[in-house]
């Protein structure tokens, strides 16, 4: 035991030196950690700025530049009347009935044969139909203009009476 008196001074300068030396390396972790982080938000702040510097809307383009107004210039805008190729809304309409048109006109819309078949012969008795209308309404019109042609006819033969009133 008496061996032992001596070593527990000894022991605790080991600790206190051990503790001292895991206290610096602890301190330079986190000094070390500290720097990798700064170094990281400022690599950040570079990646971001970069970007912002490549990738610049027309607006921030626009902000930007220096605005000069150039009076000499001569109005190159022109009317729809008179460029050729103004947007015609008309022409528009046209063109994508046409194209629906040639559309249904050539595809079978996933219906059967035997709908086809009856849906053109729907078509011919429409056509038929509509040709039975327009003969129907052509003789009405000749038989409406042959009965006003034989009454002026007969108001010619007749002669005509002029009545005065005194």
């Amino acid at each position: 035991m008496d061996d032992l008196r001596g070593t527990k001074p000894k022991v605790e300068k080991k600790l206190d030196s051990a503790s001292d030396a895991a206290g610096r390396a602890v301190d330079a972790a986190g000094q070390a950690v500290s720097d990798t982080v700064d170094a990281v938000q400022l690599t950040a702040e570079q990646v971001v700025n970069e970007t912002d510097k490549a990738i610049k809307s027309a607006r921030k383009k626009a902000g930007d530049m220096d605005y000069a107004p150039d009076y000499d210039r001569k109005n190159v805008r022109t009317s729809g009347e008179n460029r050729s190729t103004a947007f015609n809304p008309v022409a528009w309409v046209v063109d994508g009935a046409t194209g629906v048109v040639e559309e249904v006109k050539n595809n079978d819309l996933g219906l059967n044969e035997e709908f086809w078949v009856h849906f053109n012969a729907m078509q011919r008795e429409g056509l038929l139909a509509a040709r039975a209308a327009i003969d129907s309404i052509l003789a009405n019109a000749e038989k409406a203009t042959k009965e006003v042609k034989e009454q002026v006819e007969r108001q010619t033969r007749r002669g005509e009476v002029k009545v005065t009133i005194e």
